[in-house]
């Protein structure tokens, strides 16, 4: 079963984070974030979906991800030239974890915005590898497109600095 939120974009992370909570106890682990932005031109409504982690998780500091080999990417509050340093990130770094920071005062909207850039820029990388091998991403069946998911993972997690 997949979860989708439909939350005010103006509803801050300590709230969406008791849901988040409530869900991950009831094992219900699969998300699907829905967001509505609107520009001059058109009205667009999209939804991203995430895995939240098991109720039984936990949590790895710094240096154990050191120790395991992976390199961790963090991810702050400032959006300035935030995919060119993912990308670079990646590509530097063969085994990697992205790390979003907010706090309980965090929008939605903010929140939102941010996950939609992870994804991006891995989608990104997923389509320019693709075509470097003559390949049109999009057009790809879901199982030759998993080589490119396995190549440009998004492993993302999520922590409210502001929770215990």
């Amino acid at each position: 079963m997949t979860v989708l939120l439909n939350i005010d974009k103006d509803a801050q992370m300590k709230d969406v984070d008791k849901i988040k909570e409530a869900l991950r106890n009831s094992n219900n682990l699969k998300l699907g974030y829905l967001s509505k932005t609107e520009s001059a031109r058109d009205i667009s409504n999209k939804a991203l979906f995430n895995l939240l982690p098991p109720p039984d998780a936990q949590w790895l500091e710094e240096d154990e991800f050191k120790a395991k080999g992976i390199s961790l990417f963090g991810i702050g509050k400032s959006y300035e030239d935030f995919s060119h340093k993912l990308v670079d990130h990646i590509r530097n770094n063969k085994k990697y974890v992205m790390l979003y920071e907010y706090d309980n005062g965090t929008s939605y909207n903010d929140y939102i915005h941010t996950l939609d850039l992870v994804y991006k820029t891995i989608n990104k990388l997923r389509r320019e590898a693709a075509m470097g091998e003559d390949k049109e991403f999009d057009r790809l069946s879901y199982e030759q497109q998993i080589e490119y998911r396995k190549r440009y993972p998004v492993t993302l997690t999520m922590k409210n600095t502001d929770a215990e």
